[in-house]
C-alpha cells in the first residue's frame, strides 16, 4: 500500500485517499513554462529517461512517493523503474489527453495509476467530450477530474459535474498562468466545492519553495510540484513537509489523515 511509505498528510475523495504533496513530472518533458530551461530539461530527462527514474528514487527517499504523472510512455516507463529499484508502490494520478486520449489513459491503467485527470488543453476546450471519458473511470473506482490552464473560467463550469473529483490548476504567488486574470482565479478556487490542486506553486522557477508554498498552503488541498535534482527535492519537499505534513490542516475542512 502506498500509504505506508508516505510521509505527508492525505484527504480523502469518495472514500479513497488521496496525496497532498505529489511529484509532478513537467520539467520530465521540457514543458514551455520553463521557458529557457525547456530545452535543457528535455534533453536531460525526456531524452535520457534514467534521469527521471533518479528523481523520482530522489523524492521516494523524502516520502513523496505519490505522482501527478504525464501520460507519455517514457515517462511512466521510468517512473515504474524508479519504483522497482526502490520495492516502492506509488500512488500515479495521470494526465490524460495530450495526444491518443485512449492510449495514454491505458498506459496510466496498465502502470495501476489510481486517478486520471484529462489535460487542460482538452478539458478547457471540450469538456462534453472529456466527461464521457471520467464517468467510466469513476465507475471503476479511480479519482477522476480534469486540469486547466484557464481556472477563471473553467472552474466554475465543472461545480455540478459528478465526473469531477480534483481540479489541477495553475496557483501562485506571483500569479502567472492564472487565466484568465488572477482575480477570477481565486475567486473561482475560493467558491469551489471541488478538491483543487495546485500546479506550478513556484510559477516555474520564478518562486522559492518557500515562498510559493506558504502561498498555495491555505488556498489548495494539495500541490504538484515538479523538481530537477536533489537539492531541489530536499529543499521544496522540506518545505512541503512543515505545510502539508503530520500537522498540516486541510483549507477546505474535510477530514486529512496521516501515514498510520
Amino acid at each position: 500500500m502506498w500509504l505506508s511509505d508516505y510521509q505527508f498528510a492525505t484527504f480523502s475523495i469518495r472514500g479513497l485517499d488521496v496525496p497532498a504533496v505529489m511529484l509532478g513530472t513537467s520539467p520530465f518533458i521540457g514543458a514551455g513554462q520553463f521557458g529557457r530551461k525547456a530545452e535543457s530539461y528535455y534533453n536531460r530527462f525526456f531524452l535520457q529517461p534514467e534521469n527521471i527514474t533518479e528523481v523520482v528514487v530522489q523524492a521516494i527517499d523524502l516520502g513523496v512517493n505519490a505522482l501527478q504523472v504525464i501520460g507519455y510512455p517514457q515517462v511512466v516507463d521510468a517512473v515504474q523503474e524508479a519504483a522497482k529499484s526502490t520495492s516502492t508502490q506509488l500512488f500515479l494520478l495521470g494526465t490524460v489527453g495530450l495526444g491518443s486520449i485512449e492510449r495514454e489513459i491505458q498506459i496510466m491503467l496498465d502502470a495501476g495509476g489510481q486517478g486520471v485527470i484529462i489535460h487542460g488543453s482538452l478539458a478547457d476546450r471540450d469538456m462534453a467530450f472529456a466527461r464521457e471519458y471520467l464517468f467510466p473511470l469513476q465507475e471503476r473506482g479511480l479519482v477522476t477530474g480534469i486540469a486547466t490552464h484557464r481556472p477563471g473560467r473553467t472552474i466554475p463550469r465543472v461545480q455540478e459535474m459528478q465526473e469531477v473529483d480534483l481540479i489541477l490548476c495553475p496557483l501562485n504567488k506571483a500569479g502567472r498562468f492564472m487565466e484568465p486574470s488572477v482575480e477570477s482565479t481565486l475567486q473561482a478556487i475560493e467558491s469551489s466545492s471541488k478538491r483543487i490542486i495546485a500546479i506550478k506553486p513556484l510559477a516555474a522557477g520564478r518562486l522559492s519553495p518557500q515562498e510559493g508554498l506558504e502561498y498555495v498552503s491555505d488556498r489548495a488541498a494539495g500541490v504538484a510540484v515538479g523538481i530537477a535534482s536533489r537539492d531541489e527535492a530536499e529543499e521544496t519537499f522540506g518545505i512541503a513537509k512543515e505545510l502539508f505534513g503530520i500537522q498540516a490542516t486541510d483549507p477546505l475542512s474535510a477530514k486529512v489523515k496521516h501515514p498510520e
